[in-house]
C-alpha cells in the first residue's frame, strides 16, 4: 500500500530493490508506457536488463508500439484474461523470480471490483504454482474497498509505505 503522493518515488525504489535481490523480474505496467517507464527506471539507476515488461497501456495509445525483446504489449488494462495468460506464460518462460504488478488501483479504474478480485485471486494462485515472489501495488486511497479485504486472506504479507 503506497501513499498516493509518493507513488512514483516508491515504485522506483521497489523496482531498484527487486533488481538488487533477483536476477529475473516480470514488471506488469498498467500506468506507464514502456519507453518512458524504462527510461525513468534507468535514469534512477535501476538495472532494467533484469526486467521483462508486460505493457498493458501502450497499444491503447499507439497503434503498434515498436517491438522489443524484453516487453510484451497487451491490448489494454481491461483485458484481464489476456493479462493473466501473458503473466503466467512469461513467469514460466523467463524463469522470473519476482513479479511487480503496477497497479491494482489502475485495474479498479477499468473494471468492476468483483472482476478485479476474481482476477487477482487467479493471479495469486498462478504465482503460487509457478513460484516467484509477487509484489502487488495499490494506492493507499484504494485500500478501503473489498479488494484489499479479500486479498488479505490470500497474501503472505501487507506492507504499508
Amino acid at each position: 500500500m503506497i501513499p498516493n503522493e509518493q507513488y512514483s518515488k516508491i515504485i522506483i525504489d521497489v523496482a531498484k530493490q527487486l533488481a538488487r535481490d533477483y536476477k529475473h523480474i516480470c514488471y506488469v505496467s498498467l500506468n506507464k508506457l514502456y519507453d518512458p517507464l524504462v527510461k525513468g527506471l534507468a535514469a534512477n539507476k535501476v538495472d532494467v536488463d533484469k526486467f521483462f515488461f508486460i505493457d498493458c497501456i501502450s497499444r491503447g495509445v499507439m497503434m503498434t508500439p515498436k517491438k522489443t525483446e524484453n516487453c510484451e504489449f497487451l491490448s489494454g488494462p481491461q483485458a484481464l484474461t489476456e493479462m493473466h495468460i501473458s503473466i503466467s506464460k512469461n513467469l514460466k518462460a523467463k524463469e522470473s523470480e519476482a513479479l511487480l504488478f503496477d497497479s491494482l488501483s489502475t485495474l479498479l479504474v477499468y473494471e468492476r471490483e468483483v472482476l478485479v478480485i476474481r482476477f487477482v485471486h487467479g493471479l495469486i494462485g498462478a504465482v503460487h504454482e509457478i513460484g516467484p515472489k509477487a509484489f502487488l501495488t495499490i494506492l493507499e486511497g484504494d485500500t478501503k474497498g473489498e479488494l484489499v479485504k479479500s486479498l488479505g486472506m490470500f497474501t503472505d504479507q501487507t506492507i504499508r509505505f
